[in-house]
């Protein structure tokens, strides 16, 4: 039996099934990625909300059925429940909620800055990088002609860019990033 796919692998299947048979540029952020990344962004600020407003409501359910004989066990609980979600609220502002943040910004520059075309033998490298308050990204290395260009590519997106390490290709360049690439 073939794999499950969802309807985003599906989707960007049928994308790079276009690009190759139209012999276009393959573009590491379409329409639809930039629309991917917005959805999940306002999914997890949803999430991130609503976490806050019920553990603001479970601190006051606490305090409410708080009497003289358990009021210690009620500080306790009250405190932990604060902790933990503080705790979990921290996480998911600064590592899932900012990344993809950054990673949008990114995107809607490299969709919207000019690009360049270069070709030659493409190596990514296992230098990576992180940028202040942004994304990870990881160094790869153009080799044209006995020119060396070293360029970013954003670290989601070295999967979609191995197959074709060590290979001849055309890539489109938007401010030191890999925007787009095919084949020669």
């Amino acid at each position: 039996m073939g794999k499950n796919l969802s309807t985003r692998q599906l989707t960007r299947r049928a994308e790079l099934r276009y690009n190759r048979r139209m012999d276009t540029m393959v573009e590491l952020y379409s329409p639809g990625e930039i629309s991917r990344l917005e959805k999940k962004q306002k999914s997890w600020r949803i999430f991130f909300w609503t976490l806050a407003a019920a553990a603001l409501a479970g601190c006051v359910g606490l305090c409410l059925h708080t009497r003289t004989a358990n009021e210690s066990a009620m500080e306790r609980a009250v405190i932990a429940l604060s902790v933990l979600v503080g705790w979990a609220e921290i996480y998911i502002r600064r590592f899932v909620i900012a990344e993809t943040g950054h990673e949008l910004a990114h995107a809607r520059m490299l969709r919207a800055g000019d690009g360049a075309e270069a070709e030659g033998v493409l190596t990514v490298t296992k230098e990576r990088l992180r940028i202040k308050n942004s994304v990870a990204v990881r160094i790869a290395v153009l080799e044209e002609g006995g020119r060396t260009t070293r360029l970013r590519v954003i670290e989601s997106k070295v999967r979609a860019l191995a197959p074709l390490s060590g290979q001849r290709v055309r890539l489109r360049i938007a401010n030191g990033y890999i925007a787009g690439w095919k084949k020669p």
